[in-house]
């Protein structure tokens, strides 16, 4: 093997390894229920805080809902049914080894099931905002 291809070898190495090193892993996992977790997260939603809430994310949702595009949600959500006032219920199911967190929310002019997928790191994997049944 000639100097310059084991060198260019190397190179390649070191580059592949930085590569992987600074690729977003794994977050820390959460503290808490499930139930408590839903919890703090909507009182983030209510308070306007964005960011506080895209804290709660695993790394997949925060790249597919970023603060901006979860504020222009919730935004649109209180446009149509007014601003948040309360939670009515709230209950749990283990569904296909996640966390399932069902909150039925009240606002000014109707009432939405928000429904907050947990992961095995206590990590919000998913967010829907259902009609209530």
């Amino acid at each position: 093997m000639s100097r310059k291809y084991s060198t260019a070898l190397i190179l390649l190495a070191i580059c592949l390894f930085a590569a992987v090193s600074c690729s977003p892993g794994e977050l820390p996992p959460l503290e808490g229920e499930p139930a408590e977790l839903a919890d703090d997260f909507i009182s983030c939603l209510a308070k306007s805080d964005y960011e506080g809430a895209v804290d709660y994310f695993d790394a997949k949702m925060k790249r597919a809902m970023p603060v901006r595009k979860l504020e222009q949600i919730w935004t649109e959500l209180e446009g149509q049914i007014g601003p948040y006032e309360q939670q009515t219920d709230m209950r749990e199911e283990f569904v296909d080894g996640y966390d399932v967190v069902f909150v039925t929310a009240e606002f000014r002019d109707d009432s939405v099931v928000i429904r907050v997928v947990f992961d095995e790191n206590r990590r919000v994997a998913g967010l829907w905002f259902d009609p209530v049944q």
